[in-house]
């Protein structure tokens, strides 16, 4: 008997980090037929993610409608504010409460599957699912009611990805990841599918991480001027990322099929996949010559830090149940390289009064040495190909604001992707060389790609980028309901407000 379509009232499908533009192109040759009839029957539009911070921000933004000047995540290592101590981070340390609990207080039936980097609390949503299936997987599974856990693994098992998709890279299992991989989006259907017939959900919310994994692992197999690219493995496993994509339309149309045409529903393509091309992996050596260029830190400063650190590690073995993986970072220097992912680099300032032995004053000594630091940074050039490694270096302060922003780095350092970097060269750092020896051939770009459809919203693309911030405002405003205390404002064309009037 066919599935009875249930009356929901907005269902919002993520799928991450799969890239638009690979999107497009396959939707051109015929290989997406779900999402080519959405893109025929919604208003679209290109997402803005937070700038410099989009690989860890990007779903917090999200399910908070805040900048991460505001919630604090950008990185699963961060520097704790007012130490040297870098630390694992997870959704337990952002500071602002996903939209649904808003929605849920006021009435509304919400169910929330793998959003990825969410906290489970009771009750924020009547159902709610975490890291059964996400990629960013921080913390064990969990659910809520908690008998769902149990239910859950009974009827549908552990996800098919086993651990982090590292790990299959790291044994050569790539064979065995694609079928896992496929695998997963066939259990994240199901799983979602049975959730969503349960019916009579205001609001329900699933994200689909297989579309993260493929496209780190795979970029090489599917570039074939990647420097790895493998031949002989590219014709025995074909394109996963394809047929990755391939599924994950397939699990559309399965659950499009759930719900009637008065649902209003919107598809995220949460961010963007290329090749994984940075100079990361160089940052805190180049930031020390350029340092020792101008300024080496006296003997004393860093004799003292030294010790220091010493007794910092001897204190870590009591903290470790708090913050595992606890490093620290030199504070005898005047400025240092911080987490924040790979696709820009991060850079923190010593600075008095706010870290513990500063050494830049703020005003018009850390405005100079702002300005400098950036010179220096354009400066560099990849000695492969005689070009700028560093395209741009922005100023956080100027880029976000709120409560939470010295947990960011001060600035973000953005980096050539055209080729791989594995040595540069400026006049101040001299040569400086070294492998990344990352395993993953795919990383992040910024943006991404949202869909709406509904009985008032007019199809076609909107003609201006959408802020990931402003969609869950824009959910609350089809729910006839708005949300207090949010960066984000409502997108009357992604509501059908404008074609309504209301």
């Amino acid at each position: 008997m066919a599935a009875v379509p249930s009356p929901t009232r907005v269902l919002f499908i993520g799928l991450d980090a799969m890239d638009p533009d690979i999107a497009r192109d396959l939707v051109a040759r015929g290989r997406l037929p779900a999402l080519a009839s959405l893109l025929g029957t919604s208003a679209w539009a290109e997402t803005r993610n937070p700038v410099g911070l989009f690989i860890g921000g990007v779903w917090p933004s999200f399910w908070t409608g805040s900048s991460p000047g505001r919630h604090g995540f950008h990185c699963f290592l961060q520097l704790i504010p007012g130490t040297y101590e870098v630390a694992r981070f997870d959704q337990r340390d952002i500071r602002h409460p996903p939209f649904w609990q808003t929605l849920s207080e006021g009435g509304l039936r919400c169910a929330v599957v793998d959003v990825p980097i969410t906290p489970v609390t009771d009750g924020t949503a009547e159902l709610q699912i975490a890291d059964w299936g996400t990629h960013d997987k921080m913390l064990p599974f969990d659910g809520w009611p908690r008998r769902l856990v149990s239910d859950l693994r009974k009827n549908f098992g552990d996800h098919a990805v086993s651990g982090r998709c590292d790990s299959y890279a790291a044994r050569g299992a790539y064979g065995q990841l694609r079928d896992d991989l496929l695998a997963g989006v066939e259990g994240k259907a199901r799983l979602s599918e049975q959730l969503l017939l349960q019916g009579n959900w205001d609001l329900f919310v699933t994200v689909f991480g297989e579309s993260h994994c493929v496209g780190h692992q795979f970029w090489r197999l599917r570039d074939v001027s990647h420097p790895a690219h493998d031949k002989q493995l590219a014709a025995q496993l074909g394109d996963p990322i394809e047929d990755v994509y391939a599924a994950l339309d397939a699990g559309l149309v399965r659950l499009l099929s759930c719900v009637d045409d008065d649902t209003v529903v919107f598809v995220l393509l949460s961010h963007g996949m290329g090749p994984h091309n940075d100079a990361d992996h160089l940052l805190a050596e180049v930031l020390r010559r350029i340092e020792d260029a101008d300024a080496r830190p006296p003997r004393a400063v860093a004799l003292r830090e030294r010790l220091r650190r010493y007794e910092r590690r001897a204190r870590r073995w009591g903290r470790a149940s708090m913050r595992s993986e606890l490093t620290t970072v030199d504070g005898s220097r005047r400025f240092f390289r911080v987490p924040n992912n790979d696709a820009f680099g991060g850079v923190r300032f010593n600075l008095v009064g706010r870290e513990p032995a500063g050494r830049v004053h703020p005003g018009p000594e850390l405005e100079a040495l702002v300005e400098q630091l950036r010179e220096d940074l354009l400066a560099l050039t990849n000695t492969a190909t005689g070009r700028p490694v560093v395209t741009e270096v922005i100023r956080t302060s100027e880029a976000y604001s709120g409560d939470a922003l010295d947990m960011l780095p001060d600035l973000l350092v953005g980096w050539s992707r055209e080729a791989p970097i594995i040595e540069v060269w400026s006049p101040k750092t001299g040569t400086v060389m070294k492998h990344p020896g990352a395993m993953r051939s795919g990383d992040h770009r910024p943006d991404g790609l949202v869909l709406a459809r509904g009985p008032s919203i007019n199809p076609g693309p909107l003609g201006h980028p959408v802020s990931v911030t402003d969609l869950a405002p824009t959910i609350a405003a089809v729910l006839g309901t708005s949300l207090p205390d949010v960066d984000g404002q409502p997108v009357p064309s992604l509501t059908g407000a404008l074609t309504t009037g209301t």
